[in-house]
Formats: structure tokens, sequence, C-alpha cells
């Protein structure tokens, strides 16, 4: 689990598998989903809601570095929880499956969110929406943005000056300086690092 270095919020974070896989929904990654649930789980008893978003195998992390080399699979985990995948559909009125987790093959392209709130019954299902091969660039991000504006949740910009960041990185470090995870079977780090 690693701070974001450029959150969008307190309490953004990052899960990822120490070993190689492009996606969350990629044979072999579901370990990174299991401590996604377990960092999210902890998080909504801290903060009392908590998303999990992954944009897939999809190189739109940061348009053009990331295709130079392997795109690696990586959870945002938030303290926000919000349904950025009706946002997107209502901003580009184009037409786009919503299918179950089960499926004979990967998927590619893809946003995957989870929405935790509430309770803590964590049946929710994954939802994974196919994305066209073309989308802007952050588009993850201002998804969360626009929706944490709109309900007044303190957001910070991705262009914000860096010492915004760090505090926030700072702060999401005394957030979870309580909160430890046993190793998983993906291997995923056990307290917060940074990124």
């Amino acid at each position: 689990m690693l701070a974001d270095i450029r959150p969008l919020c307190v309490g953004h974070v990052l899960v990822t598998p120490k070993q190689h896989v492009r996606a969350a929904l990629s044979t072999g990654a579901q370990g990174v989903l299991e401590v996604g649930r377990r960092v999210a789980t902890a998080m909504q008893q801290i903060t009392g809601e908590a998303g999990i978003y992954e944009h897939g195998g999809h190189p739109i992390c940061r348009p053009g570095s990331c295709r130079t080399g392997p795109i690696h699979a990586h959870l945002h985990v938030l303290p926000f929880a919000e349904d950025i995948s009706s946002i997107w559909r209502d901003e580009v009125r184009q037409t786009y499956a919503t299918r179950p987790l089960v499926s004979a093959r990967p998927m590619e392209h893809y946003l995957l969110q989870e929405l935790h709130s509430g309770s803590l019954d964590f049946s929710n299902e994954l939802e994974a929406s196919m994305l066209p091969a073309v989308v802007p660039p952050h588009f993850v991000r201002r998804l969360l943005s626009r929706a944490m504006a709109e309900r007044r949740h303190a957001w910070i910009p991705h262009g914000a000056q860096q010492h915004q960041h760090e505090a926030a990185v700072g702060q999401t470090f005394k957030l979870f300086a309580e909160f430890r995870l046993a190793d998983s079977e993906c291997g995923a780090a056990t307290t917060v690092r940074a990124a």
C-alpha cells in the first residue's frame, strides 16, 4: 500500500502487488482486490466511507510516459465513495456495456469501482465498465474531483503546488499510523509507504 504522491485528498492510497500484473482483473491479480477491500474496510471504519477505483490496462495514468513501459495494476482507495461510472456515461452520452466481473478473458480497457459506505457489510459487487479506446488524460481523477466538489468534500487539484500534495501525504501517514494489514497472497506492502 502506497500513499499517492499527488493525492486527490487526505487518505488517497494505492494498493499494488509486488509481482507484475497488468490490471486488477488480470489472471493472477485476485490478491490485489482482496487487499484493496481490506484497506477500504479499514478506511471506512476511520472515515465513514471508501471507494476503490482502477482504470484497468489503459495507459491513461500518465499519457506518453505510461506507453513507454509496462502498465502495472494499482487500485486507488480513497475515503470517498461515488459512482463515477454513471458520471462518465452521462458526460459522454455514449453506450458502453457494464459487465459482471465473472469473465472468461480479462478486460483491457475498463473502469473498475467498488463503493463502501453506510454499514460494514461489504457484499457490494465490483462494477467494471468498458471504456472506449481513447479517453481524456486523468479522467478518473477529473471525475472524482468533480464529484468531490459537488459534495463539498475537500480535494486537491492535480496541478496544486507540491507542498499541498506533500502535506496531504503527511496527513495520510498520520491517518494510517495505527493501521496494519497482514501479508496477503499477492505480497502487498503491509503499511502505508511513499509512492
